[in-house]
Order: structure tokens, then sequence, then C-alpha cells
């Protein structure tokens, strides 16, 4: 999907299916145009050793599951706010939303639980 379709940031799991959040992250990193996507993790996982191989493949933030509502909004919301300050150009828009995006931002969300169409 990311090489047919421009996505504004990614949100992954580590432990999925096919191809693990590690395994994707070095993939997204390896290719150049996707190299300063900014990727947020959202797992259960606080293995050590996987947290610091996110950190020296360049994840952009990291939340731990379970999560608190108020404190992952918060958390979501600082992410978003320094997009624009990444290398990575975002699509344009007139206005922000909610979260902060870009109006007509593209959010693609990688697990490996199927949600709707």
């Amino acid at each position: 999907m990311l090489s047919r379709d421009h996505y504004d940031f990614v949100v992954i799991d580590i432990m999925m299916p096919t191809m693990d959040g590690l395994e994707t992250l070095d993939a997204i990193r390896s290719t150049p145009e996707l190299r300063n996507l900014p990727v947020m993790v959202l797992s259960a996982v606080r293995d050590e050793a996987q947290v610091r191989q996110l950190v020296k493949l360049g994840v952009s933030a990291y939340l731990t599951k379970p999560l608190r509502p108020s404190d992952a909004a918060v958390r979501v919301q600082r992410f978003v706010a320094t997009l624009g300050t990444s290398t990575h150009t975002p699509q344009q828009g007139q206005g922000r939303s909610l979260l902060g995006l870009q109006d007509g931002a593209r959010l693609l969300v990688v697990d490996s639980k199927p949600g709707p169409p």
C-alpha cells in the first residue's frame, strides 16, 4: 500500500502475522521514498531489545497497550504536532482536524485484526 498511495504517517503494531512491526519499519526506512515517513508504533510489546531496535530504525513515537484514552489522545496530538517539522512533506490542506492533521491527511494503520472496509 505504501508503494501505491501517499500517507502522511503510519501506525503499526509490532506483533503482526505476515511481517512484524520491526520488519515493516525496516522496510520503510530502507525505501528511499519512505525513509522519512513518520511511523508510530502502538503495541503491547515492551521487550527492551525490540524497543531499542525500533529506536535504532527511527520510530517517530511509541505507545504501549493497553491505552488510557486521555493519555493516548495527548500523545497522538503531540506526535501529529511534530509532523509539520519533519522532513516528510505531508499533503497540503486548508485547515486542521481535531487531532491537528491537515484536511485530507492520510493515515495508514497496520494491525493484525481486519477493521471495517
